[in-house]
C-alpha cells in the first residue's frame, strides 16, 4: 500500500507541476503574441518618441551625426596622442565601439524610465506594458542605425577596403536591439518601485565604458584579465561588429565571447518578461 501512495502522490505532484508548467508557458507565449499582434502600435510609439527626441534642438537629427564624431574626436586626440594607442584605423575603431556603446547607454536608459514617463499611457489605457519599453528602445534603434549608415560611409571614405563580412552588421544589430529589450524589460519593472535604479544604472554604464573594449581593443587588455572582460556581453557584441568591418577580433577569445553575448541575450529575455509580467500587476498602484 505504501508504494501505492508514493505512485498515487508521484501522479498528482506530476499532475501539479504539468498544469504550473503549461499555465507559465501560456503566460510566456501570450507575452510574445502581445507584441507581435500590436507591431503597429510599436511603431507609432517608437516613431513618436523619435520625433520628440529632438523636437526642441536647434540642430535637430544633426546631433545623431555630431554627437559620436566630437566624441570620436576628443577619445581619438587623448588616446592616439597621449596615450599613444597604436592601432591600425584607429579612428574607425573607436568609431566603432562609440556607436555600439552608445546606443547601449541611450537605448537601455530610455527603456529603465519608459514605464515611468509614460505613466499617462499605464494608468489611463489599456494595452500591453512591454510595448513601451520596446517602442522607446526601437526609437532609440533609429538612430543607431542612422550612425552605423554613417560610420560605413566614413569606413568606405578612408579606404579600408570592402568585406562581404559587413552584410553581417545588420543581423548584429538585431541581435543587439533584442539583447538590449531584455536587459530594459527587467530595469523598466524595478524603476516602477525602485526610482534609484536609475542612478545606480548610470553609474553602471559610467564603470562599463572603461570596462568594455570601446576605445581600446580586446588585444590590449592583460591576458590574465582578458577572460574575465569576455563574460562581458558587450565585449562579444563589439568584437562581432569589427570583426565584420576590420576583420580585428581575438582569436582566443573571440567565438566564446559571441556564445556569452547569444546566452546572456536568451537569459535576459526569458527571466526579464517574466519578472515583467508578474511586477506590471501593481504598475497602476506603484506610479
Amino acid at each position: 500500500s505504501s508504494s501505492t501512495t508514493t505512485c498515487s502522490f508521484f501522479t498528482f505532484d506530476k499532475e501539479i507541476f504539468s498544469h504550473y508548467y503549461i499555465q507559465k508557458n501560456k503566460r510566456f507565449s501570450m507575452f510574445i503574441s502581445e507584441i507581435v499582434s500590436n507591431w503597429k502600435l510599436v511603431l507609432e510609439l517608437s516613431k513618436i518618441d523619435f520625433k520628440l527626441r529632438y523636437k526642441s534642438s536647434f540642430l535637430g537629427l544633426l546631433w545623431v551625426v555630431l554627437e559620436p564624431l566630437l566624441m570620436m574626436a576628443v577619445l581619438y586626440m587623448v588616446f592616439s596622442r597621449v596615450a599613444r594607442f597604436d592601432i591600425p584605423y584607429y579612428p574607425m575603431v573607436l568609431l566603432s565601439g562609440l556607436i555600439q556603446w552608445q546606443f547601449f547607454s541611450k537605448a537601455s536608459s530610455a527603456g529603465l524610465s519608459s514605464i515611468v514617463q509614460k505613466k499617462a499611457y499605464v494608468t489611463k489605457l489599456a494595452f500591453p506594458r512591454q510595448i513601451i519599453v520596446l517602442s522607446s528602445c526601437l526609437s532609440t534603434y533609429y538612430i543607431y542605425l542612422f550612425e552605423m549608415l554613417v560610420f560605413l560611409c566614413l569606413f568606405a571614405f578612408f579606404g579600408s577596403g570592402f568585406s562581404w563580412f559587413l552584410f553581417y552588421l545588420f543581423p548584429i544589430s538585431l541581435l543587439f536591439l533584442f539583447f538590449v529589450y531584455s536587459i530594459s524589460l527587467f530595469l523598466s519593472a524595478i524603476n516602477v518601485r525602485l526610482r534609484d535604479i536609475n542612478y545606480l544604472w548610470a553609474v553602471v554604464l559610467r564603470a562599463g565604458f572603461y570596462l568594455t573594449p570601446v576605445f581600446y581593443t580586446s588585444d590590449r587588455i592583460p591576458e590574465r584579465y582578458q577572460f574575465f572582460f569576455f563574460l562581458n556581453p558587450i565585449t562579444g557584441l563589439i568584437e562581432m561588429v569589427r570583426a565584420a568591418t576590420f576583420s580585428m577580433y581575438h582569436d582566443r577569445l573571440f567565438h566564446f565571447g559571441v556564445i556569452m553575448f547569444l546566452i546572456a541575450s536568451l537569459i535576459l529575455f526569458i527571466t526579464g518578461s517574466i519578472y515583467f509580467h508578474f511586477r506590471q500587476k501593481s504598475f497602476v498602484e506603484e506610479l
